[in-house]
This record gives structure tokens, C-alpha cells and sequence, in this order.
């Protein structure tokens, strides 16, 4: 069975195929996050512990004594309904994710990103449809079950960086993803702003109403607009999805010595990638909760904030990829450590945060923290053959899909342990632990990308 890669020829069009129905994933994704965090902690109020505090003080007065007592009650719970959510997508995703690389090599990267953008659709739909009722906070994990099931942002994560690296060769690679993290920064940025105005005016109805559409034109956009990179000469390409040697040639890709793998440098990044997204998921699952507790923030202090942190962080991302790279000569190792040390200053200043102005010079201080994603992205993608790039993505995808479901429960059981007021936070810490480690993993990838001369694509993007 054949298969052939096209690539567009048009250099401006490769920046409309796959770039704007993430770009708007990620836009209900930033209006979703937050506000669906506040849904939870909200209807653990009401249906859960049932106190005598009105529980709109959440809402109308989220500063005042009696809003942080009430927090201590819910918290604890509504971080393990969060948890949860976290298994349920990520478990389950993961194990698809494990096929979908490899398939998409022979069979095509359009039918893993529409897999993606329906069950994100599916998930928007049912969150719009459970809101109408005060239900248990529990029932809302039914949303996640699509995700789950059909990979949703995995999915759609691991066909687009398959994709881009179908359009792009050696050279550009690193500023091709850099502009992806960019895109989907700017998405959350204003997802993030307008999603809790949107719940604020509208409830939490009209919010994932708003996502449900949004995700249907994203698919809709990838079903009409977006061109097949791989083609191959079977129509009878589902059949395959869940081949098993798929999966055993997935394995052998990244362990079996041979000529144009560096093995060391490929798990040395696997392994920076995975403590990367334990990180960022870490603090995506506690950080709302944290800042709640520890300043009183309500879920629109919270989402300006992080809209600023996101703006600052596209700001970092392009003058690490583009100034830094261009007129200094960095490598991407290089811009690597930079993106470490960001951020490993960023977390310990959050652990010992007493006042609101220390969250922000935290956020100032980790403006390069999100380039590590990129350049260790760029560095995988030249520690293995060009034709094997979407078993090396899809092993990648697998385990930082699943890895972070434990990761993310381990931030939400510390937190939950040693909530505030205690000091220094202990969840923070364990950042600055995991950056420490992620340095000394660049540092040994750097000296293997010395060693060993870079593969060499076979054909020239």
C-alpha cells in the first residue's frame, strides 16, 4: 500500500489551513477553563455540602471572610470532581492517541483532526444541555465522556503538529510551532477575557453555547478548507485504525537502534515534554483555586490576570524564537535553558506569594517559560527520521496525555493536603523541583544534538 505527502506550495496559505480552527479551539477553550472550574466549585456549594452561607457569595463577594470559609468547605471536593475530569479525558484519549499517529502516517492527518474538533463539539453541546438544571457537580463528567472517547484535543493537538511538520523541513520548524504556541496563546488570551464576561451577562448556558459554535466551525472549517498532506491509495483506511502492529512499529521506532535515530536525545525530550505539561496542567487545575483561597480572586480577576500572564508569554515566545534566534544565534537547546530558567523563577515566586503584585512579578519574570514546548518539539523532530514523525509525535502525544492525568492529580492532592494559608506553597515548590530536572535534561540533549550531526530530511519542504 502507497501513500504520497503533498505540500502546499503557497507560502502564506500554509498559515490558513490548520492555524485558525485551532486558533478558535483554543478561544473555548480559554472561555471554558476557568468559568467551568467556577461551575464546579459553585454547584458543590448547592448540591453537595448545602450550608446555611448563601452560596452567590462565590460570585457577589468573593473577598470576604465568609466566601473564604465557605471555600475551605468546597474546595477539597470540587478539586477531586476536577480530578476526575482530568482521568476521564485523559485515560482514554491517550490509549487512541497511540493509533492515530502512526495512521495518520499512512491514511491521512485530515480524519484526526475532524476526529478532534467532533468531540470537542460533542463536549460543548452537552455542557449547554446539563447546565439548564442545578444538577450534582458529578453529572457533569457525562460532557467528558466524548472527549474521552475521541481524543478532542489530543487529537486535534497531535494532527496539527503532524500537519505542520508535513508543510515545514528542518529549518523552519522551531518558528512554524513557535507561531502555533502563539496562536493558540492569543486564542486562550481572548477566550480567557470574553468567557467570563460572556457567563457573567449571559450564565453558564450561553457561555458553552457560544464554544459549541465555535467548535463547529472549526470543524466545518477543517471539513471544507483544509487539504490532505498524505495520500494514500485504499479507501478502506478505518479498517486499520486500531491495527495493533501500528502500535508495535510505533514502539520499535523509538527503541530499535538504527541509522538516523539518536535515541537518547529522542527520550531525553519525550521526558522534558511530559514534565512540561504536568507543569503547565498542574497549574492550570490549581491555579484558579489558589488564587481564590490565598487573595479572594473571583473567576474574572482570575481570567484577567491570566489573560495578561498569556499576552506576555506570546511576547517572550516571539522574541525568544525570532530576536534571540536570528541576531544572536541561540540554538533551540539554548532557547530551551532560557525557557527553563523562566519558569522555574516563576514558580518559586508563586509559592511564596503573600500579596496580588507577587503573582504578577511571577508572571513577568516567566515571559520565556512557554518557548521550552517549541524548541523541544523542534529537537524531536530532527532526533528521528522525516517518515516516522507521526509515530514520534504519536508516542509523544500518547504519554503526555497520560501523564499528566496523574500529574495533574498529584498537584490537586497536595493542594487539597495544604491548601492556604499554609506557606510557601508546597504545590509550587514541586514546580521548582520538576524545572531543576527539566535543566538538566536540556543540558544532556545539548550535548547529544553536539555530538551527533542533525537527520537530515529526505526530501526538501
Amino acid at each position: 500500500m502507497d501513500n504520497e505527502v503533498t505540500l502546499p506550495v503557497s507560502k502564506w496559505r500554509r498559515f490558513t489551513y490548520v492555524e485558525p480552527p485551532i486558533f478558535l479551539s483554543f478561544v473555548v477553550y480559554g472561555m471554558t477553563g476557568v468559568v467551568f472550574s467556577d461551575l464546579i466549585i459553585f454547584q458543590t456549594c448547592k448540591t453537595i455540602i448545602k450550608t446555611n452561607e448563601n452560596c452567590d457569595i462565590i460570585h457577589t463577594n468573593s473577598s470576604s471572610q465568609a466566601a473564604f470559609d465557605l471555600d475551605k468547605l468546597i474546595q477539597p471536593k470540587a478539586s477531586y470532581i476536577l480530578m476526575y475530569q482530568s482521568l476521564l479525558e485523559g485515560a482514554l484519549s491517550a490509549f487512541l492517541s497511540l493509533f492515530l499517529g502512526p495512521w495518520s502516517d499512512k491514511y491521512g492527518r485530515r480524519p484526526v483532526l475532524l476526529i478532534g474538533y467532533i468531540a470537542s463539539t460533542c463536549k460543548s453541546i452537552l455542557l449547554s444541555i446539563l447546565t439548564l438544571w442545578n444538577i450534582n457537580p458529578w453529572l457533569f463528567l457525562f460532557a467528558s465522556i466524548p472527549s474521552g472517547l475521541l481524543g478532542a484535543s489530543s487529537g486535534i493537538i497531535l494532527g496539527t503538529m503532524c500537519y505542520i511538520s508535513d508543510i515545514t523541513n528542518n529549518n523552519n520548524r522551531a518558528w512554524r510551532l513557535g507561531c502555533l504556541q502563539a496562536i493558540y496563546l492569543l486564542g486562550l488570551i481572548i477566550g480567557t477575557f470574553i468567557g467570563p464576561l460572556v457567563f457573567k451577562k449571559f450564565g453558564y448556558t450561553s457561555l458553552f453555547c457560544t464554544a459549541a459554535v465555535f467548535n463547529s466551525i472549526s470543524l466545518f472549517y477543517t471539513f471544507i478548507y483544509v487539504p490532505e498532506t498524505i495520500h494514500s491509495e485504499t479507501n478502506q483506511k478505518w479498517k486499520y485504525l486500531f491495527d495493533v502492529k501500528l502500535v508495535k512499529d510505533l514502539f520499535a521506532t523509538s527503541v530499535k537502534k538504527r541509522l538516523g535515530l539518536n535515541r537518547i536525545s529522542l527520550w531525553c525530550c519525550i521526558v522534558i515534554l511530559l514534565l512540561h505539561v504536568v507543569l503547565m496542567e498542574g497549574h492550570g487545575r490549581i491555579g484558579f483555586l489558589f488564587a481564590n483561597a490565598k487573595l479572594g480572586w473571583d473567576a474574572i480577576y482570575y481570567s484577567i490576570y491570566i489573560g495578561i500572564s498569556m499576552i506576555l508569554t506570546i511576547i517572550g515566545t516571539i522574541l525568544a524564537l525570532s530576536v534571540f534566534r536570528h541576531y544572536f544565534g541561540f540554538s533551540d537547546a539554548t532557547g530551551a535553558m532560557i525557557g527553563t530558567l523562566s519558569g522555574f523563577a516563576c514558580a518559586m515566586t508563586l509559592s511564596f506569594t503573600t500579596k496580588p503584585w507577587h503573582m504578577y512579578f511571577g508572571m513577568s519574570i516567566g515571559i520565556f517559560s512557554a518557548i521550552v514546548s517549541p524548541t523541544i518539539r523542534s529537537i524531536l523532530s530532527k532526533s528521528a527520521p522525516a517518515e516516522d514523525t507521526g509515530k514520534v509525535f504519536s508516542l509523544t502525544t500518547f504519554l503526555e496525555t497520560l501523564l499528566p492525568v496523574a500529574g495533574s492529580s498529584l498537584y490537586s492532592v497536595i493542594y487539597s493536603a495544604y491548601m492556604p494559608p499554609i506557606y510557601p506553597s508546597p504545590a509550587y515548590l514541586l514546580s521548582g523541583g520538576i524545572y531543576f530536572i527539566i535543566l538538566v535534561l536540556v543540558i544532556v540533549v545539548d550535548r547529544e544534538m553536539i555530538r551527533h550531526q542533525p537527520i537530515i530530511e529526505s526530501h526538501n519542504n
